[in-house]
């Protein structure tokens, strides 16, 4: 998801192959410096919906930041469908 490259994002996340995907979204991405999934906190919602915590070091940063990610199945695989920082 943080490769810079435009199809290994689009492996990751849950977009249409037709839906443009912004290439500012794709540079942003691989701004981030790492990202680590905590799979201990994976939280199965139903319907093909979960939650992850992941913690996130955006570029320049020292700590990470705790961000949720939400997750939908398409063809029995765990997508990215949004993220965003914990409040």
């Amino acid at each position: 998801m943080t490769s810079g490259d435009e199809k290994r994002v689009r492996a990751a996340v849950a977009v249409a192959p037709e839906q443009p995907l912004d290439a500012a979204a794709v540079s942003g991405l691989a701004a981030i410096e790492a990202m680590t999934f905590d799979v201990r906190t994976l939280r199965d919602l139903g319907d093909g919906i979960a939650e992850v915590t992941a913690r996130v070091v955006m570029p320049g940063g020292t700590q990470p930041a705790v961000w949720t990610v939400r997750l939908v199945t398409v063809e029995q695989e765990w997508l990215n469908s949004s993220t965003e920082p914990v409040q």
